[in-house]
């Protein structure tokens, strides 16, 4: 990683060396940016791409749009360590010109399939560093303009056009949308034939031996056009310990708010959850805490949590991760429902984050268990591509230090329709109707969001 303190002579160094051979180099220029800038009003549909990503809790806002490099994973299994090598080389490539004091940092944001291969026009895995990103967190906010250097790249006029943008950018600001306000539950499919069928296979499959958990999953699709720039305003509301997010390349969006933590780093400690465990909210504070302790004392639901939570303390100690001592769980509460949440914390080696995800992807919260057989028996019995359902998404840093997460409680959006997606956790004692009704209830979470985003 080379850093510039001047941009003209960095454009310039980086010009010459293209002309000498080299590949073509890319400039990131850093600038301190304004703390009240909208990161769902940034979100657009022209252009190559537009990504936002969200964490009202931690204090993490970033919108991006444009690409100037993509890396992308192959259909195979050793797609992450792919990945995790070609952000390396691309970072280590990469000219860091910081226009000011501004420590923050170029990011790779995307996501990968659920599965090895996805029709999914988003591809089965992506990565780009965007043309511009705007970046808040810890207390700090800046404008990432990040460039191709061509090799008749003129250093005079691209570093004049360069400051330009960024004196622009520098003056964008003045709060934040408001949501829109959410109407009533609407059922979606309540009598939905075929997933209390699908259910019933799982449970014969649990029976049978081998299989300990499979989360089998359903979609319903809206026909809806949507205002993503308010749908991203009202989840961003609607659900601050989620990350909100929109995916868009091409024509399609992926757009969710999801509470399920795959894996963070930050200065080498990993932290990661155990989400699995699902009931209702209540209309009252007394009934809502009659009801946690009913999930917390669910020996089903305790039953599914625990073989979530010791499986991803296993799959990390195997990653070379030194994991702190175990957790009880807790209530996650969010709008309309709560699962059993327990946190998982630990000191990595010197593994890249990315690297990390191809040991923890598939969580048994989104798969089963044993993963392999569980993967194989979804790909057999559901219907439909899951695509980035289920997958992980989020962003990676310079430094390596990232987040990303399950992309659950999310939906693709293409034209005029919106595809929605919900799973539901199947362990012996598992009840077709009541696995039925958990996925009408998360169904609930994107499905309201985007009625009231209604265009």
């Amino acid at each position: 990683m080379a850093v510039a303190g001047d941009l003209f002579e960095a454009l310039r160094g980086a010009a010459e060396a293209v002309r000498a051979g080299a590949r073509a180099p890319l400039v990131c220029v850093v600038q301190t940016a304004r703390m009240d800038v909208d990161c769902a009003a940034l979100f657009t549909e022209d252009g190559e791409a537009s990504v936002v990503w969200e964490q009202p809790d931690r204090d993490v806002h970033i919108a991006a749009r444009g690409v100037v490099a993509e890396i992308r994973g192959e259909r195979a299994a050793s797609r992450f360590g792919t990945l995790a090598r070609r952000a390396e080389v691309l970072f280590e490539d990469m000219a860091v010109v910081r226009m000011d004091r501004s420590p923050m940092e170029p990011v790779l944001l995307g996501g990968f399939a659920f599965s090895e291969a996805t029709d999914w026009a988003l591809g089965d895995g992506r990565l780009i560093l965007p043309e511009l990103t705007y970046i808040r967190r810890d207390g700090r906010a800046a404008w990432i303009r990040s460039i191709v250097v061509e090799p008749r790249s003129d250093p005079v006029q691209l570093a004049g056009d360069v400051t330009r943008e960024l004196m622009r950018l520098s003056e964008l600001g003045g709060g934040w949308l408001p949501p829109r306000p959410i109407g009533p539950a609407q059922p979606f499919n309540p009598a939905d034939p075929d997933y209390p069928k699908l259910v019933q296979r799982a449970i014969e499959e649990i029976a049978r031996g081998g299989i300990a958990k499979l989360v089998p999953a359903r979609t319903v699709e809206m026909t809806q056009k949507v205002d993503v720039v308010q749908l991203l305003a009202t989840l961003r509301d609607r659900y601050q310990g989620c990350a909100t997010f929109a995916f868009r390349f091409g024509d399609s969006t992926f757009v969710g708010a999801t509470p399920e933590l795959l894996a963070r780093m930050r200065n080498g400690t990993v932290e990661t959850a155990a989400v699995a465990g699902t009931g209702p909210r209540g209309e009252t504070f007394d009934a809502d805490h009659a009801l946690g302790l009913a999930l917390l004392n669910d020996p089903k639901e305790r039953l599914e949590h625990s073989v979530v939570y010791d499986e991803i303390r296993a799959r990390l100690v195997a990653a070379g991760v030194a994991v702190d001592e175990p957790r009880t769980p807790e209530i996650l509460k969010l709008p309309g429902l709560q699962h059993l949440w327990t946190r998982v914390t630990g000191t990595a080696d010197s593994r890249s984050l990315i690297d990390l995800l191809a040991h923890l992807h598939p969580t048994p919260a989104v798969a089963g268990l044993p993963v392999g057989s569980a993967v194989r028996w979804l790909e057999d019995n559901e219907a439909f591509d899951r695509g980035w359902y289920g997958g992980p998404i989020g962003y990676i840093s310079q430094s390596g230090d990232g987040e990303f997460r399950v992309g659950l409680r999310s939906g693709l959006l293409d034209a005029d329709t919106v595809q929605l997606f919900a799973g539901a956790g199947i362990v012996a004692g598992s009840t077709p109707d009541r696995e039925l009704a958990e996925t009408e209830l998360k169904f609930q979470a994107l499905g309201q969001a985007i009625r009231a985003a209604a265009l």
